[in-house]
C-alpha cells in the first residue's frame, strides 16, 4: 500500500512539471476608480466576455478585480444634476494593478439668440421648462447675445422646452422648441441655441406677367399645408396687372408653387425660392418657358441662310420657324408633355443624316434647354451611264425616254409638305454590306465548365467608363450596348461566389472588326481552399496528458518487473 501511494505521487510531480502554465493570462488585476463625486452608479462592461457588473461610488475612491489585457467599457448613471461625462470611458487593462480617473466635471447652462449679421432685436422674453411642466428660468435676451445661468441644475439625458412669451416688432413668434442635453459633455458650458427670425413685407416679381396668378408658400416639397405669414394667414398671393404682389413672410428658402400654368410655360410646382429680407436686388419667381435649340450644321462649311423648320404634333401643322444656324423656337403652341417632330426645308442638294427628328417636351422644366440638331451633307450624285459615240434613231429614242424619266415630278414629302426632286433612274445596288457584329457574351464558370450564379461583373471601356454591370447566372450575359468593333473593353470581377476565389486581375477584350458570329470570353473561378479554424487554447496540451502517463505506466512496469524477480531469487534460495 505504501508502495502504491509512492508511485501516485510521483505521477503527480512528473505531470505538474509538464502542465503549460495558463493562469498568468487569466490572472484579475486590481482596478481604483477615482471620482470627483460619490453616490454615483457605474455599469461596467467586460468587451470580450460581454460581462456586467454594477459598482456604487460610495467613497471617492472604489477598488475592483478585473481581467487582464481585456478592455473596461464604464458608463455612469444617476449622475447628480449639473455633472457631466466628458468622453467615452472606454479602457485596456493591463497586466498590473493601475487608477483609474473617471471623466466626470461639473457644467453650466447657457442660452444663445442666433441669427443673420444683419438681424438686430432685443427684448425678446423667453421661459425655460423641464419636461414635467416646472419653470427653471425666465429671462430677456437679444439677438447676438448669451445668457449664462449660474444657478440652473439640469441633469445630462433631460428634456428642455423654450417658449418665447414676447418677441420684438418685426420679428416672428416662432412656436415652442425642445432641447435634449446631450449624455456626455465636452466643454464645460452646455449651450442652448435658437435663431432669431425676422419678418419682412418684400415685393416679388412674377414672370411672365400674369394678371390673378395665384402664388402659394411651401416648407418643403412634401408639404401640403401652405405657411402662414405674419398675419396667422395662409401665404398665397395673388398678382398684380403689372406682375407683382407683396409677401410677408420671415427670411428662409421656401417653395412655390403657382395655381395655373400660362400658354407656352412649364409648369410651376414647387420650385425652390429664397426671400431673403437683406438683398438689395428684386425678389424674382420665374416660370420657365418651353423652348427648343434648334441647331443646323452644314459639314462642307457653306451659309446657305435661313432654313425653315416645321414643328408637327400628330400629323398637324403647329408653327413653321426661319432657323439660320441656330435658333430658338417657343410659342404657345408648345405644352410639357407633348411629343413634337422637327422636319427642316433644306436647299436643293443637301440632304440630312437624320431628316426628321422627334422629341417629348418634360413635364417639368429641365435645368437646359431642350437641343436638336440637324447635320447636312450635300447628296451623292449618281454617275451617268456612257452612251455609244454614234448615233442613230434608237440612241435618239433612248435619249428621249432618258429624258422623260428626269424630268421634274411633284413628289409629296413627310407630313404633307411637297417639293420638286429629279427622278433618276436608279442604277443596279451592290450586294449588301454584312454589318458588323456589335456584341458579345460574358459567362463565369467554375474549373469543370459549370456556371456560377451571385457574383457581381463589370464591363468598362477603355476611358474608365462602366458600360454594363450585372449578377451572374446559369446563362451567358449579352453585351450590347455602347459595343463598337475595334473598341477595347475591360471585363473584371467585383465580389466572387461563396465558395470561390475571385478574379483579381482585368480581362482585355477587343471587339474583332470582322466578327461573324457574337465571341463569347468565358470566366474560371478556382475553388477556395478549405482552411481548419485555430481551435482555443485549452489548458494544458496533448503532450501534458500523455507524457505523464507514459512515465507513470513505465514506473508501474518497472516495480512489476522488480517484484517478480524477488520472487524467483526466494524460489531459488
Amino acid at each position: 500500500m505504501k508502495k502504491a501511494f509512492i508511485l501516485f505521487a510521483c505521477c503527480l510531480v512528473i505531470q505538474s512539471a509538464f502542465q503549460p502554465v495558463m493562469a498568468a493570462e487569466e490572472e484579475d488585476v486590481r482596478l481604483k476608480l477615482i471620482s470627483p463625486i460619490t453616490g454615483i452608479h457605474l455599469q461596467i462592461r467586460d468587451v470580450e466576455s460581454n460581462r456586467e457588473t454594477a459598482i456604487v461610488m460610495n467613497e471617492k475612491t472604489e477598488e475592483f478585480l478585473f481581467p487582464a489585457g481585456h478592455t473596461a467599457l464604464i458608463k455612469a448613471d444617476q449622475l447628480p444634476p449639473g455633472w457631466a461625462a466628458g468622453t467615452e470611458m472606454k479602457y485596456s487593462v493591463g497586466s498590473q494593478e493601475e487608477q483609474i480617473e473617471l471623466p466626470l466635471h461639473p457644467f453650466s447652462a447657457a442660452f444663445q439668440l442666433a441669427g443673420e449679421e444683419q438681424c438686430e432685436g432685443e427684448e425678446f422674453q423667453l421661459e425655460l421648462y423641464d419636461e414635467a411642466g416646472h419653470l427653471l428660468e425666465a429671462w430677456r435676451n437679444a439677438v447676438h447675445e448669451k445668457k449664462s445661468f449660474s444657478d440652473l441644475k439640469i441633469s445630462c439625458g433631460s428634456r428642455l422646452r423654450l417658449s418665447y412669451t414676447a418677441v420684438p416688432d418685426g420679428f416672428h413668434q416662432p412656436d415652442d422648441q425642445w432641447f435634449t442635453v446631450p449624455e456626455m459633455i465636452a466643454e464645460d458650458e452646455y449651450v442652448i441655441t435658437a435663431e432669431a427670425q425676422p419678418c419682412a413685407v418684400r415685393q416679388i416679381r412674377y414672370e411672365p406677367e400674369t394678371t390673378g396668378q395665384k402664388i402659394t408658400f411651401y416648407r418643403d416639397r412634401e408639404d401640403e399645408e401652405a405657411v402662414r405669414d405674419e398675419t396667422g394667414r395662409k401665404a398665397v398671393y395673388e398678382t398684380a396687372a403689372d406682375g407683382t404682389f407683396e409677401a410677408n413672410l420671415i427670411h428662409g428658402r421656401y417653395y412655390v408653387s403657382a395655381e395655373t400654368t400660362p400658354e407656352g410655360y412649364y409648369p410651376l410646382d414647387h420650385q425652390e425660392f429664397l426671400f431673403d429680407l437683406y438683398a438689395e436686388e428684386e425678389l424674382r419667381i420665374i416660370q420657365k418657358p418651353i423652348r427648343i435649340n434648334v441647331q443646323i450644321v452644314f459639314e462642307d462649311g457653306n451659309d446657305p441662310g435661313e432654313i425653315p423648320v416645321y414643328l408637327y404634333h400628330e400629323d398637324s401643322l403647329l408653327k413653321e420657324e426661319q432657323i439660320h444656324e441656330e435658333g430658338m423656337i417657343c410659342g404657345s403652341e408648345l405644352k410639357s408633355g407633348m411629343e413634337i417632330t422637327l422636319v427642316p426645308e433644306l436647299p436643293f442638294g443637301y440632304e440630312c443624316v437624320e431628316s426628321i427628328q422627334s422629341i417629348t417636351l418634360p413635364e417639368t422644366a429641365p435645368e437646359e434647354d431642350l437641343t436638336v440638331c440637324f447635320t447636312c451633307v450635300r447628296k451623292a450624285v449618281p454617275p451617268q451611264p456612257i452612251r455609244p459615240a454614234e448615233t442613230s434613231e434608237p440612241a435618239e429614242e433612248e435619249q428621249d425616254a432618258e429624258k422623260d424619266d428626269r424630268e421634274e415630278k411633284p413628289v409629296p414629302l413627310s407630313r404633307g409638305y411637297e417639293a420638286a426632286v429629279l427622278n433618276w433612274p436608279q442604277p443596279e445596288r451592290p450586294a449588301a454590306e454584312v454589318q458588323p457584329v456589335r456584341s458579345f457574351n460574358v459567362i463565369l464558370q467554375d474549373e469543370q465548365g459549370h456556371p456560377l450564379s451571385g457574383a457581381v461583373l463589370r464591363v468598362d471601356n477603355a476611358a474608365g467608363e462602366t458600360i454594363a454591370q450585372w449578377i451572374s447566372g446559369n446563362d451567358a450575359r449579352r453585351i450590347s450596348e455602347h459595343v463598337e468593333p475595334g473598341e477595347t473593353y475591360l471585363i473584371s470581377q467585383q465580389t466572387a461566389v461563396s465558395g470561390y476565389e475571385k478574379m483579381d486581375l482585368r480581362i482585355s477584350f477587343t471587339m474583332p472588326k470582322d466578327a461573324l458570329s457574337e465571341p463569347t470570353i468565358t470566366i474560371k473561378n478556382k475553388a477556395a481552399e478549405k482552411t481548419v479554424p485555430a481551435g482555443r487554447k485549452q489548458e494544458g496540451s496533448l503532450a501534458a496528458a500523455v507524457i505523464p502517463a507514459a512515465a507513470g505506466g513505465l514506473l508501474v512496469g518497472v516495480w512489476l518487473l522488480l517484484r517478480k524477480k524477488r520472487k524467483s531469487m526466494k524460489q531459488v534460495s
